[in-house]
């Protein structure tokens, strides 16, 4: 990285560049490619002593290999927690189907006035486009390329001494748990194939290599600008007031890019889930009914293509009272959001809801704060805050599936959220100290999960719906399997803890800290369970209630704690060791499991009743960390920082950092069997360091 300022030169200009290179052929996990830039420019203008502008833009464009989790039996069968199944050997080199590439260019103009000694404004204009890539592998009509594929996990065979056959070979040979790349460019030309009427022509016909398997692009092109003022105004010394309002407009243009044919010739822009309908409607299996069979290649647009449009505005104030021994403030917000979707394509399956714009749904929103920190003396303060208010929900969150169709979650409204937080915090010259208790009531949520799951269809089969077509998942069970998304309506969590952080200086030279967070994060009402099939038309099905309550709030751990010893040397060096420690982090869980229907003829606190309603939880965690650095300073002119770190030094590698439970391990037709109920996880890294060189002149 290289970064030069001029400061204030003549004229009332100052000029800030930056720009950085960051690579790796790969990174701690195999398969994971970086390759990175980023860029920083900044321009001031100092008109006079009450007026200035300022313009920056910044970007950091980056390409980078993807990891992914998996099933402890892949781990224990791999001989590490750091095996990643989304690379294979292709021409003697890694390549890995899932990369992703990001750069959102921002460009951002600032006017700061201060027309009197006491009031300043900041207006900014901002504006922002970027695009962000997503490959991965697709593929119709063939088996899934997955390696960790659950019907290809040693467990799925009902012979144990096959399971423990394939188990050994899988352990002896990597490239049985990669991707098989020249077994995917094989099937490919294997497949010369006839598209008659192919796109939308009568009698045209395209012949060629048809490809099975593909590499996919999902994209997002994103188009933001917005505008923000902020206003502060000093009365006098005890009374100020800030404000201000913004305005975002926002345009998402997603679909997808064959990226990769993968030897073939082209792609049939046909769905998946569109062949369970294809037999009572042949235009079903067709992403774009106005040209159905339509012949894609490399770069071309297929599978989805709709925009999102998001318009936001709001406004607050704020005022505050400094008295000698007490700050007070009050402070409200009041927004507008709304939102729609754009379809660019008439989806076979819901050709009347998925082209064109839909209805546009609007939220307002509003919200109170206020606070006060009672100043005992000048090292000792008691604070307490609070905070009601309401919020939009997200465009994904709106939208059911706005892939395919502009189907609104039904009497969608605001969520609303109320939190309270009090404390005591310590100033002096060699203890600092704070500590915070905490609630925090989150209400009336919705959350939209996209899952493919036999769990799901579970519940559809026992909602006695047989006019479905779902299939039978290639024949592999007789249940019927749900593609789609899950609803979840009447969402309610509570969040409380305290946190408590100390640091010490006793003696010159030395510090001392120590921080803890406890809490208890979880959810405190049973939602309504609501289903929308990507194979099963328009309707909304009602998968009932979902007895959730009282399970914990997954992904992050609810109990956390460091302790750190530094030592600041009088000769510009210092060194520092801390450890830390967490635990209670829970694993993403399947709703579907936690209803009435799923475990319906199942006897309550068996064991296997107890395996599927149980949240799972992550072992607890702790690392030790080292951070040391030295400075020079040479002929008075040039300065050298020298940085060095070494995570976990102790190289755990059991750090489950992302646990989620599977919704596709339907290798058994019977509810009852436990192995049905694994879960996929990600782990933290073992040993790991940096070095860090900067020369200041």
């Amino acid at each position: 990285m290289l970064t030069a300022s001029t400061g204030l030169m003549p004229g009332g200009w100052a000029v800030t560049l930056s720009g950085s290179k960051r690579w790796a052929q790969e990174g701690f996990v195999p398969g994971t490619l970086y390759d990175g830039y980023s860029y920083f420019a900044s321009i001031d203008k100092k008109i006079n002593l009450r007026q200035s502008l300022n313009l920056t833009v910044f970007g950091a464009p980056t390409r980078r290999g993807r990891s992914a989790d998996s099933f402890q039996e892949m781990f224990d069968i791999a001989g590490t927690n750091y095996y990643n199944p989304l690379w294979g050997y292709w021409n003697g080199e890694k390549r890995n189907s899932s990369t992703v590439y990001n750069h959102q260019p921002t460009a951002i103009l600032r006017y700061d006035l201060a027309p009197s000694d006491r009031t300043k404004i900041t207006a900014a204009v901002y504006g922002q486009k970027g695009v962000n890539d997503f490959t991965r592998l697709n593929f119709i009509n063939g088996l899934n390329p997955a390696p960790d594929f659950n019907r290809r996990l040693p467990s799925s065979l009902e012979d144990p001494a096959q399971a423990a056959l394939w188990a050994e070979l899988l352990a002896s040979d990597e490239s049985l748990r990669q991707i098989d790349w020249a077994s995917l460019y094989a099937s490919n030309l294997n497949n010369p194939n006839t598209v008659t009427d192919a796109n939308g022509v009568a009698r045209n016909t395209v012949s060629g290599i048809n490809s099975i398997y593909i590499l996919e692009n999902q994209r997002s092109k994103n188009t933001e600008a917005g505008a923000n003022v902020y206003l502060s105004h000093t009365f006098n010394p005890r009374v100020s007031l800030n404000g201000g309002g913004q305005y975002q407009w926002y345009k998402g243009q997603n679909f997808k890019l064959i990226d990769d044919l993968l030897g073939g010739d082209y792609w049939v822009d046909w769905d998946f889930f569109g062949n369970f309908d294809n037999q009572t409607n042949p235009l079903a299996r067709n992403s774009d009914i106005r040209t159905p069979n339509r012949i894609v290649g490399e770069g071309d647009v297929f599978g989805w293509d709709y925009n999102e449009n998001i318009r936001r505005s709001k406004g607050w104030a704020q005022l505050q009272f400094s008295l000698p021994q007490v700050q007070v403030f009050f402070g409200g917000e009041v927004g507008q959001s709304s939102m729609w979707r754009t379809g660019n394509m008439q989806n076979g399956r819901f050709p009347n809801r998925s082209l064109g714009d839909s209805e546009k749904v609007s939220f307002t929103t509003y919200s109170v704060k206020g606070g006060a920190t009672w100043k005992l003396n000048g090292r000792n303060y008691l604070y307490a805050n609070g905070y009601y208010g309401t919020k939009a929900p997200l465009f994904r969150n709106t939208f059911i599936a706005p892939r395919t169709r502009d189907l609104v979650v039904p009497d969608l409204e605001v969520s609303k959220t109320q939190s309270i937080e009090g404390g005591y915090l310590l100033r002096s010259p060699n203890y600092k100290a704070r500590i915070t208790g905490y609630l925090t009531e989150f209400k009336n949520e919705t959350e939209n999960i996209f899952v493919s799951a036999w769990s799901v269809g579970r519940i559809i089969d026992e909602l006695d719906l047989g006019s479905l077509n779902l299939g039978d998942d290639a024949s592999f069970l007789e249940q019927p399997v749900f593609f789609g998304s899950a609803i979840l309506k009447g969402v309610e969590r509570r969040h409380a803890g305290i946190e408590a952080a100390i640091e010490a200086k006793p003696v010159p030279s030395w510090v001392f800290t120590a921080a803890t967070s406890v809490g208890k994060y979880i959810y405190t009402a049973r939602p309504n369970l609501l289903l929308s099939l990507d194979n099963g038309g328009t309707q909304i099905f009602d998968g009932g209630i979902v007895y959730q309550e009282n399970f914990y709030v997954p992904r992050t751990p609810q109990t956390t704690a460091s302790l750190g010893i530094k030592y600041e040397s009088r000769r510009f060096w210092f060194a520092s060791l801390t450890l830390n420690y967490a635990d209670n982090f829970y694993y993403e869980f399947d709703r579907a499991r936690r209803t009435s229907r799923f475990v319906s003829g199942l006897t309550p606190a068996s064991p296997i009743w107890n395996t599927i309603v149980e949240q799972q939880k992550a072992p607890s965690a702790y690392t030790l960390d080292f951070f040391g650095g030295k400075s020079w300073l040479i002929k008075r002119k040039y300065y050298i920082y020298l940085n060095a770190g070494v995570n976990n030094i102790l190289n755990n590698k059991d750090i489950v950092i992302s646990g989620r439970e599977s919704y596709r391990n339907a290798f058994r037709n019977d509810v009852s069997d436990p192995r049905f109920y694994t879960s996929e996880l990600l782990y933290g890294y073992g040993t790991n360091f940096f070095v860090s060189l900067t020369l200041r002149i």
